[in-house]
């Protein structure tokens, strides 16, 4: 079964930034830049009865458009840091997006993953870790900090197909367009 997941299509001028701001990371496995989006909610591997269900539910999540503000670097993971993302500002249609998605992934019967994880765009990540390793992402992390982008206009968000090892984009499933009813 395939994975998927729930995110924000991030513009083409963000995505240039965001690759300019992996250069100097030396640990860990940069995201592609086809695949930078904003992460809204992990909903792990679905049968096709599933996945029309959560179709059918993401089309009935309501918030108006908004504006995203890249704000920084972080890590996720603590001291075994699993991913890099880049930080958004969290106005209030994005926190609304984000607690909508998981309702109605939830109501379609997926356990929805991460819950509690705010929205980001993954830029790298980790897998095993030496001492080196961490000490080289702390220090770029202490380079990078003050990373800003945007802000770009969300209008619609997607449910996405995890890309693989042979076919590593992420392939677009469906998109919604961001409205108020």
């Amino acid at each position: 079964m395939a994975e998927y997941f729930v995110g924000l299509p991030v513009p083409r001028d963000i995505a240039d930034v965001l690759e300019k701001a992996q250069g100097g990371l030396h640990a860990g496995e940069p995201e592609r830049r086809e695949n930078f989006h904003v992460w809204l909610s992990e909903l792990g591997e679905l049968s096709e009865p599933q996945l029309e269900k959560v179709r059918e539910a993401l089309e009935r999540v309501a918030v108006g458009p908004f504006y995203v503000q890249v704000d920084g670097l972080g890590t996720i993971g603590g001291n075994a840091p699993t991913v890099l993302y880049a930080e958004l500002d969290q106005p209030r249609g994005l926190k609304s997006l984000h607690r909508l998605v998981g309702r109605e992934a939830r109501e379609a019967g997926v356990s929805v993953a991460h819950a509690r994880v705010d929205p980001h765009i993954p830029v790298a990540r980790f897998g095993e870790m030496g001492q080196h390793d961490l000490k080289q992402i702390m220090s770029f992390l202490s380079r990078r900090a003050s990373l800003s982008a945007g802000p770009f206009p969300a209008t619609d968000f997607n449910l996405y197909r995890r890309g693989t090892v042979a076919q590593p984009e992420n392939e677009i499933v469906a998109s919604y367009e961001l409205r108020s009813y």
